[in-house]
């Protein structure tokens, strides 16, 4: 009897997913019920997927209709992995996607385009491919334009959106701690050392502690503005490239020039006493007005002195343009900021233990900031000086600063310790301004023009590595023929104010693993020294907040990866084996 119970209990359950299954047959959508298609005259087109379908990316092509030539796609979307039961594994899309098709041969005027797509449901009906006609009006001007790609950058934006709002501050501040310690914010350093050992009497760890808060907490409120306008404004906005033009970064460098002399005593750098009696009159006094000035130098210092996008800070950018949250932008670019200043606050808490506090070492060690903040002025000009000028400048900053500094007050080992320090100083500012003179200027490597000839044509082989432009549409018509000479593509985003890409010219883009394989890739590089709408319209559209920034497309223009901020030789290396 119980087995008897057992069997009908069987019998039935399979009757009722049999009814089940014909059911849900007679339920699945129609296609333009599961996939609707829509379409923007500039070339857009984007499709609802219902709950439970799914597109695949591979089938989805168009071309002008009575034409067999299939046009470019910009992915605007970013596919899923799928283990299909139909086609094994591949890219699918489910919600929704997004896609932009462009047409170098287009002409601006109305022409009918012709859809193919295929989708298919998770309950597995497979639906046949799709055909659809959809007008648009696709000019050459749009061809430039870029999707936003898939990046680490975004990979963080990703695990960041499932996050609560605590994750993601804490996260940036860790973030905001690693970038501390990349090139495009340890020029902050000097400056902030400089101001503590301008300081007169005893500096307590107490004291600098709050000079170096001051500071950072001037530098948070720039990030905290820049990430309220990001939020509200959207990826377009990069106040950090607006301040490279040369004339700003000239009156910087003035600036720096000046606060420099008053470290050699030239005068006193204080309030005018009329203001300075207004201040005391309302409960300041001159050690609020010191600190309100410190705070303005770690303001403007965020937005001059560090114009590099790394790839936390163009992490917080991006996920700051995403989220549209101008609250939550100005939050994460504070921690993040907060982050950044950590070693900063500790060189001021231990700024009053570590440097001098009389006698005569404290001149020299004056002496020796003020010679700092005439380099950080020399960087600011480097960004829009030839080469071989700024190499020059140094060469005689540093030669000034060798005779400065021979022995003529100090005795016994300390006077040996100086003029030791003084020969190799005299001695690497003549080798800097030999090399500006022979034409390679360098400050890492100021004897390479003793080599041979043969060595100085390979330099200019490896100089040509990159063509550059400064235009984007010559830019796109060179991809154009690359792809049609079945090259993969690399573009790096160039700008003559920043320093990391400079760096990466040196010591990435010279190096001979990566010439030895100019004839396999098309090396470009865009020049965005002038900033243009166009450059910033480009930048955009790829999701980039600055350079450095190498984009990576495949042999069939289709887009293999962006990064940002600067990449070793392995990691170059890498990108370019991973092209197609």
């Amino acid at each position: 009897m119980k087995h008897w119970l057992i069997t009908m209990k069987s019998f039935y359950l399979l009757i009722w997913m049999f009814v089940s299954v014909v059911a849900s047959a007679g339920e699945f959508l129609k296609p333009d019920q599961a996939f609707v298609l829509s379409s923007t005259p500039d070339g857009v087109l984007e499709w609802q997927i219902s709950p439970h379908y799914y597109l695949y990316k591979d089938r989805i092509r168009v071309s002008e209709v009575g034409q067999k030539r299939d046009l470019h796609l910009m992915w605007l979307s970013q596919a899923e992995q799928k283990d299909d039961p139909n086609f094994g594994l591949v890219e699918v899309f489910h919600d929704q996607v997004r896609v932009k098709v462009t047409d170098t041969k287009a002409s601006g005027a109305p022409t009918a385009y012709e859809v193919t797509y295929q989708g298919c449901s998770e309950q597995g009906l497979c639906y046949p491919p799709q055909q659809r006609t959809v007008t648009l009006s696709l000019t050459n001007e749009q061809a430039v334009t870029q999707p936003s790609p898939t990046t680490k950058e975004q990979g963080l934006v990703s695990g960041l959106m499932n996050n609560g709002v605590w994750v993601t501050l804490l996260t940036f501040f860790a973030l905001g701690l690693g970038l501390s310690l990349t090139p495009c914010v340890l020029p902050m350093v000097p400056i902030l050392a400089g101001v503590i050992a301008g300081q007169s009497g005893k500096l307590s760890s107490k004291k600098g502690f709050v000079l170096a808060l001051s500071y950072v907490l001037g530098m948070s409120v720039t990030y905290t503005i820049a990430g309220v306008l990001v939020g509200i404004f959207g990826a377009q906005l990069n106040l950090q490239a607006a301040m490279q033009n040369p004339w700003i970064l000239a009156f910087f460098a003035l600036v720096f020039v000046l606060l420099s002399l008053s470290m050699f005593g030239l005068y006193e750098l204080q309030l005018p006493d009329r203001l300075r009696n207004k201040m005391d009159a309302l409960g300041s006094n001159r050690k609020g007005g010191q600190l309100f000035g410190v705070a303005i130098m770690g303001a403007i210092s965020a937005l001059v002195v560090s114009p590099c996008v790394s790839a936390p800070l163009a992490g917080a950018l991006l996920y700051i343009s995403t989220t549209g949250d101008a609250w939550l932008g100005g939050a994460v670019l504070f921690v993040l900021s907060i982050g950044m200043g950590g070693p900063l606050l500790i060189m001021g808490l231990g700024g009053g233990r570590f440097l001098p506090k009389a006698g005569m070492w404290m001149q020299h060690v004056k002496a020796f900031f003020g010679v700092v903040l005439l380099g950080v002025s020399i960087s600011l000009l480097g960004r829009f000086l030839p080469e071989y000028v700024s190499t020059m400048m140094w060469a005689l900053l540093l030669l000034a600063y060798g005779c400065y500094i021979i022995p003529n007050t100090l005795s016994g080992k300390w006077r040996r310790m100086q003029l030791a320090g003084s020969i190799a100083l005299l001695f690497y500012s003549l080798s800097i301004g030999s090399s500006s003179l022979a034409g390679s200027p360098s400050l890492m490597t100021p004897l390479k023009f003793f080599g041979t000839a043969t060595s100085n044509e390979d330099e200019g082989q490896q100089s040509a590595l990159f063509t550059r432009y400064d235009s984007v549409l010559d830019v796109q018509n060179q991809i154009a023929r690359a792809n049609a000479d079945g090259l993969p593509v690399v573009l790096d985003l160039y700008a003559d104010w920043c320093t990391a890409c400079k760096t990466m010219e040196k010591e990435v883009f010279d190096k001979a693993s990566l010439h030895s394989q100019a004839d396999r890739y098309q090396f470009i590089q865009l020049d965005i020294t002038d900033n243009t709408s166009k450059h910033h319209a480009f930048m955009e559209s790829l999701g980039i907040f600055g350079p450095p920034a190498i984009v990576f497309f495949n042999s069939d223009g289709t887009l293999s990866d962006v990064t940002q901020g600067e990449l070793s030789e392995r990691e170059m290396l890498e990108h370019l084996d991973k092209l197609r």
